[in-house]
């Protein structure tokens, strides 16, 4: 099935370009939102975040940041099934709360995947269920960073 956005897009530029510009400003989020979304695999941008983040360390920091940020009211929908909270006293500043991810040995590499992948399962899902103006600042950054790791490995 085609994308009706993408296509969409299409006809403006048949348009007078006074009338295709003042038309595209009311559509662009949802034209790049669907072109991202056809183009780009939710799960491989996310893979792709994990690994620009340096991996298992600073991951769940970064993805509790973004739905902090960006999706408030989801946050339960992973820290509580994917994520260990955990208390720490800091001297100086009483107890502090974060979140990590469950320690996988060196063995472990199936476990570890599967864990992974039921994670980015999870936040895909979430994502899925996001308008385009919801998700357009979030995609965006994560399509910026994919390409960064895209040129990084094509060194």
């Amino acid at each position: 099935m085609p994308n009706k956005v993408i296509q969409t897009e299409l006809f403006i530029k048949y348009l007078p370009t006074d009338l295709s510009r003042y038309t595209y400003k009311f559509i662009y989020r949802d034209v790049k939102v669907s072109f991202w979304r056809h183009k780009y695999n939710m799960h491989d941008l996310l893979n792709n975040l994990y690994d620009y983040c340096g991996g298992y360390e600073c991951f769940p920091d970064k993805i509790i940041e973004i739905f902090t940020q960006y999706f408030p009211n989801d946050l339960h929908k992973i820290t509580n099934d994917w994520f260990i909270l955990e208390r720490e006293k800091v001297a100086g500043c009483g107890w502090t709360k974060y979140y990590r991810l469950p320690w996988f040995g060196d063995y472990e590499h199936d476990v570890a995947d599967t864990y992974y992948e039921g994670l980015f399962n999870a936040i895909a899902t979430i994502l899925d269920e996001k308008t385009p103006h919801e998700l357009y600042g979030l995609l965006a950054g994560l399509v910026v960073i994919n390409n960064k790791m895209n040129k990084k490995m094509a060194l």
